[in-house]
């Protein structure tokens, strides 16, 4: 782990600087993303997208008027080069004078896919501060490459049209300003504006199936087209359209759901069964969606799975786990909990 880039100043940007910041607008006026007096907490890792992303959202914040507050976890996973990353985080908290929450997670809680548990802690931890103190959006920093990557991952796992739809810039009170910006952008602001930020050296071990992805798959699709991290990134933001399109003419598929609540929902089977395949699919994306607090998309397989256990006729009484959701089949109605 190394740190980069030398003492930062908002008064002496690099020549192109406040292009880049109005390439976040444009994005951010395509998208939504927010408005004149909005609150946000700002998610940063100290690593180059997050600190380049603070930088950007405290300089536009004095045109829109924004109160900020940064986030960061400790996963502690690194001992002293997770605490540096701490530090930088609290000097460039210190430097902007914005506050900061720190979270130090029960390493105990990192139990199963390491990944996926970390990505289900910070986002929740993000989650947690915003209703707290009232705030409206969330900003991470996933820029272009991310989503390349992601495309081809969840390609890789077999996920539906959805998973394909890959990040998309606004998701709920979730935004990503830098969505549509390369890495190799971002690191050309960082080092024209003089700003610093930390190395992680994890990014690079090829046991880490995302690593694999970006230092070896991406480099051979790039011999085959150079441009193919724009074409995976605008093909997921396409299939997120297409997919909302789809989804707004199969709405009266849920009409299956029952009882649902804060804890879960029951369908019967038979009005399940009567639906094409397509909307069984789209219908429990959905409901895994709204009620799992798993922040990945479900599988093809897993879908799959979940559909042959709702139609299946060898047990009247059967119980399966999927996506931390328990399906319990009684007879004709199924009933879905969220697990604890």
């Amino acid at each position: 782990m190394k740190l980069s880039g030398k003492r930062s100043t908002l008064s002496r940007g690099a020549p192109d600087r406040q292009s880049f910041l109005k390439n976040l607008q444009n994005t951010a006026h395509r998208f939504s993303l927010w408005k004149a007096g909005d609150s946000m907490i700002v998610a940063v890792s100290g690593g180059p997208d997050s600190l380049c992303l603070l930088d950007c959202l405290v300089a536009l914040g004095k045109k829109y008027d924004w109160k900020l507050h940064i986030a960061h976890v400790n996963y502690s996973l690194r001992g002293e080069e997770s605490d540096l990353d701490e530090w930088l985080v609290r000097e460039r908290a210190g430097f902007y004078a914005l506050p900061v929450t720190v979270l130090h997670p029960d390493m105990s809680d990192y139990a199963g896919n390491l990944e996926a548990r970390l990505r289900d802690i910070r986002y929740n931890f993000f989650e947690t501060i915003r209703v707290q103190l009232g705030f409206d959006a969330i900003a991470v920093a996933h820029n272009r490459d991310d989503q390349a990557e992601t495309v081809l991952l969840r390609l890789l796992r077999g996920s539906g049209l959805r998973g394909l739809g890959a990040m998309r810039p606004r998701a709920g009170v979730i935004i990503r300003p830098l969505l549509l910006t390369s890495r190799e952008d971002i690191l050309r602001y960082l080092k024209e504006n003089a700003l610093p930020f930390r190395i992680d050296g994890s990014n690079t071990d090829p046991k880490f199936t995302r690593n694999r992805v970006r230092h070896e798959l991406l480099p051979v699709l790039e011999t085959l087209n150079p441009n193919i991290r724009d074409t995976l990134a605008r093909s997921a933001l396409s299939l997120a359209d297409d997919i909302d399109l789809l989804e707004r003419c199969i709405d009266g598929a849920h009409s299956v759901i029952e009882n649902a609540d804060g804890s879960g929902f029951s369908l019967l089977v038979t009005n399940f069964l009567v639906l094409s395949d397509a909307s069984q699919r789209s219908t429990l994306r959905a409901l895994i969606e709204r009620f799992s607090d798993s922040t990945l998309p479900p599988s093809f397989s897993t879908i799959e799975e979940m559909r042959n256990f709702i139609a299946s006729t060898k047990n009247k009484v059967a119980e399966k786990s999927f996506c931390g959701l328990k399906f319990m089949r009684r007879g004709a109605r199924v009933s879905v909990l969220r697990e604890k």
